[in-house]
């Protein structure tokens, strides 16, 4: 499952290494495009230039020389003969064979089948978690170790592997991944980039990243100079003792997780505005979509003026958040209009014309215009002629 071998073939569960100096991803499958959508990069088959392969009755170790500015070895090793002390540790080593410093990362993408059941039951321990079977993308990771299981309740088997743990327990220690995700197998195709917001349930896979881009630093190495990167995957029936466990502590079993509060959706929050408009300007309607549970809801928001339905958006809301929806409506015939929004009430007012100065006036309407002066004129003349004749009198 882990490695190539003799035949180059890894099976459903593959190897990437990043090399970011050079700008290209090595996989272990030949089968990859040569693009993807959000990666920047090249993608390229780790064993285009050959490779080496040993094996023994416990230990296999595959080399490939993809380039001439890095080296890839990897080996897998069966550890321990009885419960107790078995597992799996898997072994990857980078070596750069060029002249410069390069950076590279390692991504191990595992598909995860347990008791024959693909879409798996996961959780964490130290701290520990219940199980579920939702995307969970950690970066970096801080528990000790994950656990899978096909059955919550009554597993045939329980599957372990290493995170920052467990400590002290095999040689060497596992080392701590900077990214680690429990997602769908279906992304399998992506070599380096995982698309977030995927559904594990039907088959699923772990990915493992060490010197992941973003938010955590590539692995920096000088000419000549290697880094290694170690986890360790183990399984127990359900009752026996994981490795490293006190005799008289039995292997407990993680509850399944209770399932999501379902969503709760109300409407809150009307707001009229403005309140009063000239006939024809837009009044603006909005309300609070909530969603008070956990699990994601819809709604559907109407609007109804004078008890006449005129619009209604649906808003999807995600569990214990809210979100606003807006509407406008505009009246040319002056009056109070009532309008409601999913059972709140509000209402506002269109004014007659000559009750209500417009609102943005303009140079012209505020000016005294040819005619204005001309006016003006003509009653200062009419006053001087009537004092005049005061006087005479």
């Amino acid at each position: 499952m882990l490695y190539g071998g003799v035949d180059e073939y890894p099976s459903t569960s593959y190897l990437s290494v990043y090399d970011y100096t050079g700008g290209v991803v090595y996989t272990s499958s030949d089968e990859f495009s040569s693009a993807e959508p959000s990666g920047g990069y090249a993608i390229a088959y780790i064993g285009s230039n050959g490779f080496s392969f040993e094996s023994g009755s416990k230990r296999a170790t595959t080399i490939w020389t993809p380039s001439g500015d890095i080296r890839v070895e990897q080996t897998v090793q069966v550890l321990g003969s009885e419960l107790s002390d078995s597992a799996v540790r898997v072994t990857t080593k980078v070596t750069n064979t060029s002249g410069g410093t390069r950076e590279v990362g390692i991504r191990h993408f595992l598909d995860m089948m347990v008791a024959d059941e693909d879409g798996v039951w996961y959780a964490t321990r130290d701290p520990r978690t219940s199980f579920s079977q939702a995307e969970r993308i950690y970066a970096p990771p801080t528990f000790d170790r994950f656990v899978a299981a096909d059955d919550p309740d009554r597993p045939e088997l329980i599957f372990f592997g290493s995170m920052r743990g467990p400590q002290g327990v095999f040689s060497p220690d596992p080392t701590p991944p900077g990214r680690f995700i429990f997602g769908a197998y279906s992304n399998y195709g992506q070599v380096w980039d995982y698309p977030e917001g995927q559904d594990p349930s039907g088959d699923s896979a772990v990915l493992y990243y060490w010197g992941w881009d973003d938010g955590n630093s590539p692995m920096e190495l000088a000419s000549g100079k290697s880094v290694s990167v170690v986890f360790y995957l183990y399984a127990v029936p359900p009752g026996y003792l994981e490795p490293g466990e006190e005799e008289e502590k039995a292997a407990e079993e993680p509850e399944r997780e209770r399932p999501p509060e379902p969503a709760h959706m109300v409407a809150n929050g009307l707001l009229v505005d403005p309140q009063q408009v000239l006939p024809g300007q837009e009044v603006r309607v909005s309300a609070n979509i909530c969603n008070s549970g956990e699990e994601k809801g819809s709604l559907t928001a109407s609007l109804a003026v004078n008890g006449v339905a005129e619009q209604s958006q649906s808003v999807g809301v995600s569990g214990g958040s809210c979100k606003q929806v807006v509407f406008t409506t505009a009246k040319a015939v002056p009056g109070t209009y009532q309008v409601s929004v999913n059972g709140m009430t509000g209402q506002f007012t269109v004014l007659a014309p000559r009750t209500v100065q417009a609102s943005v006036p303009s140079s012209q309407d505020i000016g005294l215009g040819t005619w204005g002066i001309a006016a003006i004129i003509a009653v200062a003349v009419a006053l001087i002629a009537g004092l005049v004749f005061i006087f005479k009198q």
